[in-house]
């Protein structure tokens, strides 16, 4: 169980964090000089590999918690 709810965590903050960092670029990228919007583009670019990867790996957890709860634990806890 454990490792479900880690893989949840790291997965959703990842997330979290590339939307943010790409919502602070947008924001503020109107007030950073060329080459620091360059480089903060760049970092945008690298961080978007991961975000379809991490996507399908929510939707995988999504999917994985309800059977998780509601058959495996009852199928476990028997007795």
């Amino acid at each position: 169980m454990w490792v479900s709810v880690l893989l949840t965590f790291v997965a959703e903050c990842a997330l979290g964090a590339i939307f943010g960092y790409g919502m602070m670029v947008t924001f503020a990228g109107a007030k950073l000089s060329g080459d620091a919007k360059a480089k903060s583009e760049a970092v945008r670019q690298k961080l978007l590999g991961y975000q379809i990867p991490l996507g399908w790996l929510s939707i995988i957890l999504a999917i994985w918690w309800p059977v998780f709860v509601w058959v495996v634990i009852p199928i476990l806890t028997r007795g």
